[in-house]
């Protein structure tokens, strides 16, 4: 009884894991926009050194943020499971924890004018 106790003293909540991890989605997602935006200006001022084949009809901009959208997700994912492992969460916590997570990151989207 008091093992389990201190086990759940020692874990953190999972609502404020929850509200973090969106609150660091958030984060990332802004951070990858707001840089495939600016590399996609830098790239289109430069268009004409760029041979009309590797660019052919398609924007830079959805190259550059379609890697960035997916190589943030992956580390998102990555970092779910490493705390769901730390913590040795269950299925209906670590499912609590990704819905805060995006409830937290899409509010805070919304707020903010977001993207």
């Amino acid at each position: 009884m008091i093992a389990q106790l201190e086990q759940r003293l020692k874990s953190p909540s999972i609502l404020a894991l929850g509200t973090l991890s969106g609150l660091a989605c958030f984060a990332l997602f802004w951070t990858s926009f707001q840089l495939a935006t600016r590399l996609a200006r830098t790239l289109s001022n430069q268009s004409g050194t760029w041979p009309g084949a590797l660019v052919g009809e398609i924007e830079p901009v959805k190259w550059i943020g379609g890697s960035l959208v997916v190589i943030v997700a992956l580390l998102v994912t990555y970092t779910w499971d490493r705390l769901r492992v730390r913590y040795r969460l269950d299925v209906v916590q670590y499912w609590t924890m990704i819905g805060v997570a995006l409830s937290i990151c899409s509010l805070v989207a919304l707020l903010s004018g977001g993207f």
